[in-house]
């Protein structure tokens, strides 16, 4: 609002700016004949032609050298006594006393513009009032008097100037509209361009966001729905065939199947639960609980993948920890961090033949956790597309039948690390297979 009303407020400012411009060109010569009337050295300069012209002669003589001057001077004349002044009342008190005393006093006329002229002669009680009329205004193309036509421009530059601004705003302002019914069509990809210093820029932009916003949220809404569809018919229809199974089973053979059923039903399970976290952590372009901390990673990140080494040690693969020498303390969300490690490292264990490494490093304020594994490793082409949300590739890497997983792992992973300002990424591992790295800026804690 505030700088809505200061760019309003410069434009009137220019506007009357331009007006004080012809105001004082058109007018200025009125003004100066004005000031002349009433300008005290050309009063008295009339009054010493007149009392030049009276000195020597008796007052007797005045009336006849009073009726000469009139002829001489070209404007009306008079000499009048005080004392008529004060019996007419035609002047206030105050200025018959100050005409006493010498004093010049100026009445203004104006219909027809001009002034009245008094001051005494010679110092003695006969005053000499001259009228003086000023010269008529001139005609601004022979129509209009100064101050009309001054008032005619500034309004119309005010006019002007306020329609240019609301031309302007509206122009923008429908520009904005026409986007929101193609978003409410459902055009997401809609992008208003507004000129950089409109008062409507701020809202553009944020109409922009949304609308990025509301895009990726409906796409990733339908992939989602595609996705489950798909991700839910397997363990179901495992789970039918078990139980069609199992109505003619031995009991050996049913006992097996039951195991496997309660396979399918864990796998159901995790399979949900993953699905209700990335939902909530698809709505928000921030945690909405995320309360950053200075974490000492030496002992924090053990704790955070016990439970997966200890998963790893069954599986007789190794899973050394090591934090790099000049990392004390790193800045993030340690319950979504962790929750971000552990989907790598069990990610990397589906995978991995005999190794995975987990290690921490910082380098130039930047804090990196990496998560290598010596499995098959995965094509440069198909990096990136496996933070998609049920992305799986078609090698053995992600079809083999202890992989498992829910196809969200690596989604969780990218959105915790955008969270915290960075990315996650997929690299080749020094160990031969693949080496996935959350990297994040250092943030100040709270």
């Amino acid at each position: 609002m505030g700088k809505v009303f200061l760019k309003l407020w410069v434009l009137v400012l220019l506007t009357s700016a331009s007006s004080y411009l012809i105001h004082t060109h058109f007018v200025d010569d009125a003004i100066n004949s004005a000031k002349a009337i009433e300008s005290r050295n050309s009063t008295r300069r009339t009054f010493v032609f007149v009392e030049e012209a009276l000195r020597g002669y008796p007052k007797a003589e005045w009336p006849a050298r009073v009726a000469h001057m009139k002829e001489r001077i070209g404007f009306p004349f008079e000499l009048v006594p005080l004392s008529q002044l004060a019996s007419t009342k035609a002047l206030e008190p105050d200025v018959l006393a100050r005409l006493s005393n010498g004093d010049v006093h100026v009445t203004r006329l104006t219909n027809p513009n001009g002034a009245i002229l008094y001051r005494t002669v010679l110092g003695t009680d006969h005053v000499a009032k001259i009228t003086a009329q000023a010269s008529p205004e001139p005609l601004i193309f022979g129509l209009f008097r100064p101050m009309v036509f001054v008032w005619i421009v500034e309004s119309t530059l005010f006019a002007l100037t306020i329609m240019a601004w609301i031309a302007l705003f509206w122009r923008d302002l429908k520009r904005i509209d026409r986007a929101a019914e193609q978003v409410g069509a459902g055009q997401f990809d809609v992008h208003v361009n507004i000129r950089g210093g409109s008062a409507l820029r701020p809202i553009a932009d944020s109409f922009n966001r949304m609308a990025e916003r509301i895009g990726k949220l409906v796409n990733s809404h339908r992939d989602l729905t595609n996705a489950v569809s798909h991700e839910l018919k397997t363990p179901l229809a495992r789970l039918r065939f078990a139980l069609s199974l199992a109505e003619e089973a031995t009991p050996v053979e049913r006992e097996n199947l039951i195991r496997k059923m309660h396979q399918d039903v864990d796998e159901l399970d995790s399979l949900v639960q993953e699905m209700l976290l990335y939902s909530r952590l698809e709505r928000n372009t921030v945690a909405p609980d995320m309360a950053l901390a200075s974490v000492p990673v030496e002992s924090w990140l053990p704790n955070a993948v016990e439970d997966e080494i200890e998963a790893a040690q069954a599986a007789d693969i190794s899973v050394p920890v090591a934090v790099q020498a000049n990392v004390a303390d790193a800045p993030c969300e340690p319950k979504y961090m962790a929750r971000a490690v552990q989907n790598l490292v069990r990610n990397a264990l589906r995978f991995a033949k005999s190794r995975v490494e987990v290690s921490v490093e910082e380098d130039r304020e930047r804090f990196r956790i990496h998560v290598d594994d010596d499995g098959p490793g995965i094509p440069v082409a198909d990096q990136a597309r496996l933070f998609v949300p049920f992305a799986r590739l078609d090698s053995s890497r992600t079809r083999q039948e202890n992989a498992g997983g829910t196809g969200l792992g690596l989604a969780i992973v990218q959105r915790i690390a955008e969270w915290h300002g960075g990315r996650a990424t997929i690299s080749t591992s020094s160990l031969g297979g693949a080496r996935i790295t959350i990297e994040w800026p250092a943030m100040k804690a709270a």
